[in-house]
């Protein structure tokens, strides 16, 4: 890392200063941080890196996006984390203004069909592909009925589970994306922020973060787990962007008081620095890390994009102990290269000069240096060898058992069977579904959904398992099939010549496909028309 020690300055001095720099000239910034003006001392600081910098690590960064990407169109270097993974690169492609092409299309795909059981996943793939322009507007409002409770937007780690961090701010977070309005939602925006995360913040003198379990309320006691810098990163992140958003200077809720947003911002910042190692770097227990030290940046800046310890913090990332391997990632990460290469500037579409309109720009084609030209649509034969085209991933959530709606399920036993008694810790189970005293699922799903839920046993067991409800989609007369027979019987609904039954609702609502809308109308009968001839 290049450091100079140049004399001591106020703390809120920065210095423009031009220097060489391989035959070219770069506008340079000193920061220099000291104490008040009457006991200056001298600091170690770093030359903050060049716009040429930035841009050739951005070029890197992609490159090895580009590569890494498997054959399925995910990323991966841990397979509990791919929809999370995925849904961060792709936010790095349209943050560099990469919106076409193979990669970009690959990936989009992908996580529109991902099954997504944590509310962490589901948030993540919601707000990744609203920035596609996909609606995701069903997919937020099925987001909603997983919330912790009805009149707040907050959740937990599974639907129905407690409050926690960042699951919340995530949920919010998607919801905002998605662009989806419905009754009551500022009202309940505003209940979540105000009863839900402010009052979660520390107050300890130690550090004024966020923990991911927030806090229990038991009487007058409130008991909190330890801050840590992951959910105040991605919490204080989006706290910033409502307040700045919704003009909010401050929040009251009834029973425990007002909050000065200010001041609520300015300890989240706070408590970060805590963070703050040696090199710059931002991390638990005194080791910074790439991934830590962008959430930490991205949520500083949108705190106080001025902040002095941003440009220190880009110097690590870009030039200092955490900088890119030789493969252009961070960490050898997919996840953690995405992230920072969101803490560089922005791009709008087409910054990146794409001659041959492949939807790899070409200063990444050179990069590859596989054989792409910058000058021929090669951008998908070039890709293939090295992006995983033959090693397709692997999408394998959490599955105890699929249940069709309005079915009766076959009893299923939790594992390991023969304690003396079992119990549901966490979420919930489908309604219309019951656990007996010796772990035995039974019933009538009567709602359609994945349910994730924890439960534990008497030996010592505790695991987590999960439900799906699915519809029978188009087989309106419930034999197993779509045929002619569910055609005229959709007809005979349309034309009100009979009424449907709740399954047959259910049944009959098949456009748009994946998204159902509530609504029985032409565009299902027309789609139940393909189904039956095989057309879909």
């Amino acid at each position: 890392m290049r450091t100079a020690k140049p004399r001591a300055l106020p703390n809120d001095c920065v210095l423009n200063q031009t220097k060489k720099s391989g035959g070219s000239m770069g506008k340079l910034r000193l920061f220099a941080f000291a104490g008040a003006l009457g006991s200056l001392a001298v600091s170690q600081v770093a030359w903050p890196v060049s716009l040429v910098e930035i841009d050739a690590a951005r070029v890197k960064g992609l490159a090895y996006l580009f590569q890494s990407q498997k054959g399925d169109g995910s990323w991966s270097a841990n397979d509990s984390l791919k929809v999370q993974t995925t849904a961060t690169a792709l936010e790095a492609l349209i943050h560099a203004g990469v919106k076409t092409g193979e990669t970009y299309g690959a990936a989009s795909a992908w996580l529109a069909n991902a099954e997504t059981a944590s509310v962490d996943s589901t948030a993540r793939k919601i707000a990744a592909l609203a920035g596609t322009g996909m609606n995701m507007k069903p997919y937020a409002q099925a987001l909603l009925t997983a919330r912790s409770a009805l009149d707040r937007q907050a959740w937990g780690a599974y639907p129905q589970y407690g409050v926690s961090f960042p699951d919340t701010p995530l949920g919010i977070e998607a919801v905002r994306l998605s662009g989806y309005s419905y009754a009551n939602q500022s009202t309940e925006l505003s209940k979540a922020v105000a009863c839900e995360i402010l009052p979660s913040q520390r107050t300890e003198a130690s550090g004024k973060g966020w923990a991911y379990m927030p806090r229990i309320t038991t009487g007058e006691t409130i008991n909190m787990s330890a801050s840590a810098l992951l959910p105040t990163a991605i919490t204080l992140l989006e706290v910033a962007k409502l307040s700045n958003a919704n003009n909010w200077t401050s929040l009251y809720c009834q029973g425990i008081g007002t909050y000065n947003l200010a001041t609520v911002l300015d300890d989240g910042v706070t408590y970060l620095l805590t963070k703050r190692n040696a090199d710059n770097g931002f991390g638990e227990n005194g080791v910074s890390t790439p991934m830590q030290t962008a959430l930490a940046y991205l949520a500083i800046q949108a705190v106080n994009a001025a902040h002095p310890a941003l440009a220190p913090a880009q110097d690590y990332l870009l030039i200092g102990a955490g900088q890119q391997s030789a493969d252009g990632s961070w960490n050898g990460d997919p996840l953690s290269t995405a992230l920072v290469l969101k803490t560089l500037p922005a791009l709008s579409p087409n910054t990146l000069t794409d001659t041959d309109h492949d939807g790899v720009p070409d200063e990444i084609e050179l990069a590859l240096n596989n054989g792409s030209s910058p000058t021929s649509a090669d951008g998908r034969d070039a890709l293939a060898p090295g992006n995983g085209q033959s090693l397709p991933g692997v999408n394998s959530p959490l599955l105890a058992a699929s249940l069709r709606y309005l079915h009766p399920m076959n009893p299923l036993q939790l594992s390991p069977a023969g304690a003396s008694s079992y119990a549901i810790t966490n979420g919930a189970l489908p309604p219309g579904i019951a656990m007996d005293g010796t772990g035995v699922l039974s019933g009538t799903p009567s709602q359609i959904g994945t349910f994730s839920f924890s439960y534990s046993a008497a030996n010592g067991t505790a695991a987590l398992a999960q439900l799906v409800v699915s519809p029978p989609d188009g087989d309106l007369n419930d034999d197993g099939q779509v045929d002619v027979a569910d055609i005229a019987l959709l007809e005979r609904i349309e034309l009100g010549l009979t009424t449907a039954t709740p399954l047959q609702q259910v049944s009959a609502d098949v456009s748009p496909a994946g998204a159902p809308d509530n609504v029985i109308d032409l565009a299902d009968l027309q789609r139940l028309k393909r189904m039956a001839l095989g057309l879909e």
